[in-house]
C-alpha cells in the first residue's frame, strides 16, 4: 500500500514537471523567442521554395497613384489598373508561365495583419477539380519592418510543417514598390509590426483552366481596415502558437471558401477563432467593397 502511494506521488511529480516544461516551452516560443528575419537577404525560388520577392515591382509614380486610390477606397480602379497593366502581367508570367491570369479579386489591407499561420483557400490542395497551382501576389505601398512571414517549402505537401516544435517562420523584408509572389499552398502569416498602418494590396493569380474551379474568388472586392486592440505581446503569442500547429488552418478551408462568397456570413467556429486571435468575433466578416 505504501509502495503504491509512493509510486502515485512519483507520477504526480513527473506530470507536474512535464506540465511545467510544456508551459515554459510555450512561454519561450510564444513570447520570448525573437522572430527569424531574413536580414541576410537570401533569394527565394518560386518553384523550389514556394515564394519569391519581386524588387521594384512598380514605379514610384505607380506607388503614389495606387496609394491615393486605395486611401480613397477606389478598389475598382486599383484592381483594373493592376489586372490590365502589360508591364505587371509580363513580369508575373515570367515566373508563373503564360497561361496564368489575374482573377477578378482584390483585397486592400490598410490596417492590421492576419497574424495566424495558414494556407490560402485558392491552393490546389483544397479545391476539387483544380489542376494547377494558384498564386497570391502582395504589392507593398509603404515601407514595413517585416513584410510577410513564410515557411519555405511548405507548399510541397498538404501535411508538411503541420505540427512544429520550433517556429519555422522566416520573415521577409521588402520596401515600398516591391511585391511578394507565393504559391497559395505555402504556409504564411502576416508579419507583426509595431506600426499597423502598412498599406498593401493582395491579388490572386490562377491558371486559365482553373478559374472556374475557384468561383468564390471572382467579383471579390474587400478592404481590411480593422483596429486590433490586443496588446502586442498577446498578438505575438497568438501568432507563435498558430505557427506551431498550422495544420489547424487546413481544417477550416471549406468554411473559408464558403464565407468568401458574396453575402455569406461566417459560422460560429470561425467567429470563435476570430475572437480568440483578433479580439473581435466579426474580424473576418469583411463586407464587399461595392
Amino acid at each position: 500500500m505504501l509502495n503504491t502511494k509512493a509510486l502515485n506521488n512519483k507520477w504526480i511529480i513527473l506530470c507536474v514537471l512535464f506540465a511545467t516544461l510544456v508551459v515554459l516551452y510555450f512561454i519561450f516560443h510564444c513570447i520570448l523567442y525573437e522572430d527569424i528575419v531574413n536580414h541576410w537577404k537570401r533569394s527565394y525560388n518560386l518553384k523550389k521554395d514556394g515564394v519569391c520577392i519581386l524588387k521594384n515591382f512598380i514605379s514610384k509614380d505607380e506607388i503614389n497613384k495606387l496609394k491615393k486610390e486605395c486611401q480613397e477606397n477606389n478598389h475598382k480602379q486599383v484592381k483594373d489598373y493592376i489586372i490590365h497593366s502589360p508591364k505587371i502581367n509580363e513580369r508575373i508570367k515570367k515566373y508563373t508561365g503564360p497561361q496564368y491570369e489575374f482573377q477578378d479579386y482584390i483585397f486592400i489591407i490598410k490596417k492590421s495583419a492576419i497574424h495566424t499561420c495558414h494556407r490560402d483557400a485558392n491552393g490546389d490542395f483544397f479545391n476539387e477539380g483544380q489542376q494547377y497551382p494558384s498564386y497570391t501576389l502582395l504589392i507593398f505601398l509603404e515601407d514595413m519592418e517585416k513584410c510577410l512571414g513564410v515557411v519555405p517549402k511548405s507548399h510541397t505537401n498538404v501535411n508538411s510543417f503541420g505540427i512544429n516544435f520550433s517556429d519555422p517562420v522566416v520573415n521577409l523584408i521588402c520596401n515600398k514598390g516591391d511585391a511578394i509572389l507565393f504559391n497559395a499552398n505555402l504556409i504564411h502569416v502576416g508579419a507583426l509590426n509595431q506600426k499597423d498602418n502598412n498599406l498593401r494590396i493582395q491579388m490572386k493569380i490562377t491558371h486559365e483552366d482553373d478559374v472556374d474551379a475557384i468561383p468564390y474568388y471572382n467579383n471579390y472586392n474587400k478592404i481590411l481596415n480593422e483596429e486590433n486592440h490586443l496588446p502586442f505581446f498577446v498578438r505575438k503569442a497568438q501568432r507563435k502558437l498558430s505557427c506551431l500547429v498550422p495544420i489547424l488552418s487546413n481544417l477550416s478551408q471549406k468554411e473559408i471558401q464558403r464565407t468568401s462568397s458574396k453575402g455569406e456570413k461566417i459560422g460560429i467556429i470561425e467567429q470563435c477563432f476570430s475572437y480568440f486571435f483578433y479580439g473581435n468575433s466579426r474580424f473576418y466578416d469583411l463586407p464587399n467593397a461595392f
